[in-house]
């Protein structure tokens, strides 16, 4: 299990290692959920990279999300959230099949104000 603190940025790329925050996406057809952006160390080189997961507010894992994919979900845990079940973000070998695992955890997300909009909108 991980720690992510959360931050409200102004864009994604200022996020500190360690760091996360949640935001609205829209694809072209219209479709809109809710992204988690953090910014880690990867597991196999310890490199920073940004992963990128939708979630469900208030809501549990589901195979297929508003997004078209896996949707992660994000429950209150008393005053932090957690996510469920494990962000694996692996990478893939030349011959397609799946790689290790770039980043592999069950994170808690701390310090998030209750003014979050994503808190107020999700079902």
């Amino acid at each position: 299990m991980s720690i992510l603190v959360y931050r409200a940025v102004g864009s994604i790329g200022d996020l500190a290692l360690g760091e996360c925050v949640i935001r609205s996406a829209r694809d072209v057809e219209g479709r809109a959920w809710w992204q988690l952006w953090t910014y880690v160390r990867r597991a196999d080189t310890g490199q920073p990279f940004y992963v990128g997961v939708p979630v469900h507010p208030n809501g549990p894992y589901v195979e297929v999300g508003p997004s078209g994919r896996r949707t992660w979900g994000l429950t209150r845990a008393g005053n932090d959230w957690q996510i469920t079940p494990s962000v694996d973000v692996v990478g893939e070998l030349v011959d397609g099949l799946r790689g290790p695992s770039l980043w592999h955890e069950t994170p808690t997300i701390v310090g998030v104000p209750s003014t979050e909009r994503w808190i107020m909108e999700a079902s």
